[in-house]
């Protein structure tokens, strides 16, 4: 491996907002997946769920191992959750989806939601920022009172993929989109935690735009770790400025935020549209539901494989009648219990069907009501993203409703391709993000 234009490995790893962790090398002959692995999270009492600290540290060796000299190592994670540190030892990582409920509450009592909303730039102030994280740690006083640093976990694995060689830096995307700024404003967090907590909240310089390190144990060149939803996005910003992005969640964005003067506003906020990245990428996101784990369990009943139940899905998707999904339960062994109910009521093929019309419309209202919001006409071209671009019946469904549909090159492995291309860009080796993803094989 050696470091000429067009000539270098990319090694791309992203995990899923609930699941897997998944590594893919991109070479100048192809690329493969070398990495698939669950997340063998850590409960705590309440049902907190914890990341494995020492398994992420092995992991982040693992990646290492497939860079060379010259190759790119990029890396991607969900949410902004962060790390308690002690003397530079990990104690502990809440991943947010564990978050108690009424914590919230709790902090919109000191700070309305909108302030907070205006003050981060449009983050979106739900159950998973930080400041929420902040304190359902808060109340578990022994594991807050044994902290000495608090620091992003995206940016803890940059330092352990570095090795710590470099120190530990703030990745922007992370910091300035994610509601992670706000910890540079001590008042704020004195008002909601005290000056104890306050103190002790990261406090680094950011990694400059386009910045990367050479790991000069491998020669191998690092770009530091950031927010999985952003590098996914620029694939399908690269067909069309709005996106509709699937997975375990479903939900739309649209870029050209910053040619258009749009900002976060109290109708933006009252809307549920956050506003995420940095640059190029920065998009206004909503999110509609987790409806991929839905169709998951869905197809799950009928026993079939994914392609397996598009097929089906399409051949009756035309004639048969959407759900009406506001009804579906949070609580997951609830919401399986009625989509099973909805599955028993229809065939396999019209019971699946249904759930992808109602996710094909829910996405379409969606797009319209942003659009209204942002001031801007609705869409009639939309890129799709993630697992459900290689879903026929839901395509299909888009398509009936008027939408010139675009599936991106690598619309699948949106994240990973992304993180690659973005590398690219990074050392010098494509312009842009367009000419750097038409350079993946």
């Amino acid at each position: 491996m050696n470091s000429k234009k067009g000539s270098r490995n990319v090694v791309a790893a992203g995990f899923g907002a609930t699941s897997d962790f998944t590594v893919r090398v991109y070479s100048p002959t192809g690329n493969q997946k070398v990495v698939e692995a669950k997340v063998p999270w850590q409960t705590g009492k309440g049902g907190a769920i914890y990341w494995p600290l020492d398994w992420l540290q092995d992991m982040m060796k693992a990646v290492r191992s497939y860079a060379g000299r010259g190759d790119l190592i990029a890396g991607a994670m969900p949410g902004a959750d962060l790390v308690f540190l002690k003397s530079g030892f990990p104690l502990k990582a809440r991943h947010y989806p564990s978050t108690p409920e009424g914590v919230l509450a709790e902090i919109t009592a000191k700070i309305p939601a909108l302030e907070l909303y205006m003050a981060t730039g449009g983050a979106n102030v739900d159950f998973y920022q930080p400041y929420c994280q902040l304190a359902a740690m808060f109340a578990s006083r022994s594991t807050m009172w044994n902290t000495d640093t608090i620091v992003p976990l995206a940016d803890w694995l940059t330092g352990v993929l570095h090795n710590w060689r470099v120190g530990l830096r703030a990745d922007q995307v992370m910091w300035q989109s994610q509601g992670l700024a706000t910890l540079t404003s001590e008042a704020l967090y004195r008002k909601l935690f005290g000056k104890d907590l306050a103190a002790k909240l990261f406090r680094s310089d950011f990694f400059r735009r386009c910045e990367v390190v050479r790991d000069r144990a491998s020669g191998a060149i690092i770009v530091p770790v950031t927010h999985d939803s952003v590098p996914a996005r620029m694939v399908g910003f690269s067909q069309c400025p709005w996106v509709i992005w699937s997975g375990t969640w479903l939900g739309i964005a649209f870029c050209l935020l910053k040619h258009l003067g749009i900002k976060p506003t109290a109708q933006t906020f009252a809307a549920g549209i956050a506003f995420e990245g940095i640059g190029s990428s920065r998009a206004a996101i909503t999110n509609i539901a987790q409806l991929g784990r839905a169709y998951k369990w869905m197809i799950g009943f009928a026993n079939w494989d994914y392609a397996t139940a598009a097929l089906q899905a399409n051949t009756v998707i035309d004639c048969t009648r959407p759900y009406d999904l506001t009804g579906m339960p949070t609580d997951e062994a609830e919401a399986k219990t009625w989509l099973r109910e909805l599955y028993n009521k229809r065939s396999p093929q019209a019971a699946i069907a249904g759930l992808l019309k109602s996710a094909a419309l829910a996405c379409h209202q969606k797009l319209e009501a942003t659009a209204g919001v942002l001031r801007l006409a609705a869409p009639t071209e939309i890129s799709v993203i993630g697992g459900w671009a290689q879903n026929s019946a839901f395509i299909n469904a888009l398509r009936k409703l008027g939408y010139k549909v675009h599936i991106p090159p690598f619309a699948a492995e949106a994240t990973h391709a992304g993180l690659a291309a973005d590398a690219l860009v990074r050392v010098g080796d494509a312009k842009t993000f367009n000419e750097a993803l038409a350079m993946l094989r």
